[in-house]
């Protein structure tokens, strides 16, 4: 089945096509020419002296020494220009039909060529594990695609520092009070406020810290809301001021 040029070759290569086919043509008409030319280059015992005299009986070709044209200069190669007058005498001669080649127009061979019919559809990538060896389901054959877990990459570098958050409360308040701590003694104190208690702290002015003892100091919840509760002892052997505070948010 012959082939078409696609209207993606260029129109000159569509043309020098044609040309070729034509030639050959003509070589073949020419086998039915005599033996015996009209070129003293060109004896009769000569491979193409049968096609070279139809040439020349068909005006196509005028010989390569004018005026005298009596040598063909059988070896030499055809220029451009001497193309150009072979097709323009074969056309205007009428020697051959150009019109057609094989029994398609210029037009049917510059022009693109009819779809084929759709192909069969080709087995899948399981069917051909199959068919070399693979035993096995489909969900088999998709789990053995899968590798071996890979070692973890390298830390990467640290992200930029973010936005600062939005504070827990908005709105917050402090309640602070003084109690009196006698010498040796272990007191539990607890303050809330109106809302939840947030955290809660101590300290004492009058002495060094370590005459107090925090055994405790944790948030509770009552049954209405938070409070801070801490348990201290008195390890001076004087009475010790404490000052208790809390911070708590706002109703």
């Amino acid at each position: 089945m012959p082939s078409y040029p696609t209207p993606s070759v260029p129109r000159r290569l569509s043309i020098v096509s044609i040309a070729v086919a034509v030639l050959l043509g003509i070589a073949s008409i020419a086998g039915a020419a005599g033996e015996d030319g009209p070129f003293s280059d060109v004896p009769a015992d000569h491979n193409f002296a049968s096609d070279i005299a139809w040439l020349a009986e068909s005006g196509v070709t005028r010989g390569c020494n004018p005026p005298a044209n009596d040598q063909f200069c059988p070896d030499d190669t055809v220029t451009r220009a001497q193309m150009a007058a072979f097709m323009k005498r074969l056309a205007t001669g009428q020697i051959v039909d150009a019109a057609t080649v094989g029994g398609f127009t210029a037009e049917d061979l510059m022009s693109q060529g009819a779809p084929g019919t759709p192909g069969e559809d080709g087995a899948s990538a399981y069917e051909i594990a199959v068919a070399n060896g693979f035993t096995g389901t489909e969900e088999e054959w998709l789990q053995s695609l899968v590798g071996p877990q890979g070692e973890p990459g390298p830390q990467g570098e640290p992200g930029p520092q973010g936005e600062p958050g939005p504070a827990a409360f908005s709105d917050l308040g402090t309640v602070e009070t003084l109690r009196t701590v006698p010498a040796g003694e272990t007191v539990e104190m607890e303050m809330g406020c109106s809302g939840d208690v947030v955290s809660g702290g101590w300290d004492i002015t009058q002495s060094s810290t370590e005459a107090i003892e925090v055994l405790k100091s944790r948030p509770i919840h009552d049954g209405f809301g938070f409070v801070w509760q801490w348990t201290v002892k008195n390890n001076d052997s004087t009475d010790q001021e404490v000052h208790f505070f809390v911070l708590c948010a706002r109703d």
